[in-house]
């Protein structure tokens, strides 16, 4: 049971920093680019992750990865870093946290999506069950923030992300 309490508190730890850097972001927004809050915080993040890759090259020894291991990297800082997190810094620049943190449930979406698509996965009843709730649930807040302001929020940030 405490491996489940700890993990949990990682979990909170996590949602309470995503929330920090959300407002933190947004302010910043005033004057930075949202490239440049992104760079800044994952270069802020080597102060933690130096000393631990330090540590597990001690124990471990330094890694050899391939060439697919190499694309995967590759595809994590892209794909999964820096595309979204500059959509969701230009969807900040025109509405409200609260409305554009709509765009954040689309993730598990997505991921399930490519793994159909590019895995041959077949996703579970309990897995389509998940995403009516995502689906219902961002219906349910697009129709208290506004369709219009989620709507043109998204359309904003492709838009900016194409230029």
């Amino acid at each position: 049971m405490a491996g489940h309490a700890l993990g949990d508190l990682l979990v909170v730890g996590a949602l309470v920093f995503e929330a920090l850097y959300t407002v933190l972001g947004k302010r910043g927004l005033a004057r930075y680019p949202g490239l440049f809050i992104l760079s800044s915080s994952v270069i802020g993040s080597l102060v933690v992750w130096i000393p631990a890759a330090a540590v597990e090259v001690a124990r471990d020894g330094a890694p050899h990865l391939s060439g697919a291991a190499w694309a995967g990297v590759l595809y994590l800082a892209i794909g999964g870093t820096i595309l979204p997190y500059t959509g969701w810094f230009a969807a900040l620049r025109h509405v409200d946290a609260a409305s554009a943190s709509v765009t954040l449930f689309l993730q598990p979406l997505a991921g399930t999506l490519l793994a159909v698509l590019i895995l041959r996965e077949r996703p579970s009843w309990a897995t389509l069950a998940g995403g009516l709730c995502i689906v219902g649930g961002m219906w349910l807040t697009s129709r208290a923030h506004g369709v219009a302001d989620v709507t043109d929020a998204v359309e904003r940030a492709a838009a900016v992300g194409s230029a």
